[in-house]
């Protein structure tokens, strides 16, 4: 066997010449791999998430103020939010966004963590980031409302930019833990009245209410008289009742709070230029006897948005005169279980614009009302009824309900109304029927008052009531309902 022998050259490194170089050459071929992928990862990033920090590049607001309507000192206010919004096309580092006081009546969430600080945040170009914001002003000695300013400020790329929020803010008298009047006392308007939960007027109690005063139920909040309430307001000073949340997204939402409740021993009240608005019931108002003089006098009064029933009488004796009552789920206006009840000159109203109306929302009754039969101080009695110079109206054709006790009295007075209905064999021929009283507005605006070719003008007698729900002097031919028919400005 003929052996062959090969020269090798030795190199520096110890190495032969010629050998292979696996390990190193796996080493290479791995780093130009990663480095590619470096590079077209580098590539393909989307320009949105490159983050610059050319000055040029700014950043805006969803909107230049936040603003707060008018809270009450020591509550909270709803939360409203705003956003940040990158409108360039790279991504922005926010160095930080803050408060520019620290009064401590701003709150923020940013991006979800709560703080009013938060730092080093990244934003794709064409994004938005969220942020909500709560107030709540601390009590001062102050009686008219005062507003109180502090600025988002946002910084990125070396520009600060801003934002305002703007809270209005005003003192309260809190009623809370189920107040009780038990003697003789008055509500200034010099500042808003807010009723926490129940308030409670004992039948030692009387409570004057100053025209132009305004009082706030919170959520479920009522008033329960036993005593006497007196409402002073006037239709250029009116006292309103409403639920303490006042932005326009609660303006017209029913059965906020619970409303006004009068009971058997409750006597000698009046309600005179007052707004009433958004409760489950009105006024509520019952007896355990028809009582000599009216148990409850309604005058010059607007009640509306109610999830029940705006007024509803049960067996007693009350009086309502150049009022509006509208759009409620159950009974616009009630007279239930007998009684004495004097209506003059009102509007009384229901349509669909809210809810749909299946039923009839007006009541006389000289036994229970279909929906109230559950309530334990309801009773039969007499019923007898006064009505002149009234509207009632509304979507439902037929939109009153009459229910007639046997071995009780059902007795009616009914002239120059305009009536929806069909029972013109009860009410008789001094009516109008089926006679569209002709309103200038349409009816989701809540507006009764009269157009110029209306039907309704100048079709009531005359009565003792010489001007209308909103102070307007009756001529000598009085329109019906609550308002006067006078020219409107577009």
């Amino acid at each position: 066997m003929t052996t062959r022998i090969i020269p090798t050259l030795i190199l520096n490194d110890g190495r032969p010449q010629g050998a292979s170089l696996p390990y190193t050459s796996t080493m290479l071929r791995s780093f130009f791999i990663l480095l590619s992928v470096i590079v077209l990862s580098w590539a393909c990033t989307p320009q949105n998430e490159l983050v610059s920090g050319d000055e040029d590049l700014r950043l805006s607001f969803s909107q230049d103020t936040v603003f707060f309507d008018t809270l009450f000192t020591s509550l909270p206010s709803t939360t409203q939010r705003f956003r940040i919004i990158n409108p360039n096309e790279g991504a922005v580092n926010i160095d930080r966004i803050s408060l520019s006081e620290n009064s401590g009546v701003f709150s923020m969430i940013i991006h979800g963590k709560e703080g009013n600080t938060l730092e080093d945040i990244y934003l794709r170009g064409g994004d938005s980031l969220m942020v909500l914001v709560e107030a709540r002003i601390s009590a001062s000695e102050e009686t008219l409302p005062f507003v109180i300013e502090e600025q988002v400020v946002v910084e990125a790329n070396g520009h600060n930019n801003t934002l305002w929020l703007q809270a209005w803010g005003q003192n309260a008298y809190f009623h809370r833990m189920g107040e009780r009047i038990s003697s003789a006392e008055i509500w200034a308007a010099d500042r808003p009245h807010v009723v926490m939960d129940s308030l409670f007027i004992e039948e030692t109690g009387a409570l004057t209410i100053e025209k132009g005063s305004k009082i706030y139920f919170n959520n479920d909040a009522y008033m329960l008289i036993r005593g006497s309430l007196n409402v002073e307001g006037t239709p250029q000073d009116t006292v309103t009742f409403q639920h303490i949340r006042r932005e326009e997204d609660y303006d017209t939402i029913a059965g906020q709070w619970l409303g006004l409740y009068f009971t058997p021993s409750s006597k000698n009240n009046r309600i005179s230029g007052a707004y009433i608005k958004n409760a489950y019931d009105g006024v509520y108002v019952w007896s355990d006897e028809i009582p000599e003089t009216p148990a409850m006098i309604i005058e010059n009064t607007t009640i509306e948005n109610m999830a029940s029933s705006g007024v509803f009488l049960a067996g007693t004796y009350a009086k309502i005169h150049n009022s509006i009552i509208n759009n409620c789920i159950g009974y616009v206006l009630a007279c239930a279980s007998g009684g004495k009840y004097e209506l003059i000159h009102n509007t009384i109203a229901n349509y669909n614009h809210s809810f749909r109306i299946e039923q009839p929302t007006v009541g006389f009754s000289s036994a229970f009302v279909p929906g109230r039969q559950e309530d334990p101080s309801v009773r039969l009695d007499d019923l007898s009824v006064k009505m002149e110079n009234n509207i009632i109206w509304g979507d439902f054709e037929e939109m009153i309900i009459l229910i007639e006790a046997t071995d009780y009295g059902f007795d009616f007075d009914v002239n120059n109304n305009i009536l929806r209905t069909s029972a013109d064999n009860i009410f008789g021929t001094e009516n109008f029927y089926e006679s569209d009283p002709g309103f200038y507005y349409l009816p989701f605006e809540q507006q009764f008052f009269l157009a110029e070719d209306a039907f309704a003008r100048d079709k009531g007698l005359p009565t003792e009531l010489t001007t209308d729900r909103s102070g307007e002097v009756r001529d000598k031919k009085p329109d019906l309902g609550a308002l006067e028919w006078r020219m409107l400005e577009e």
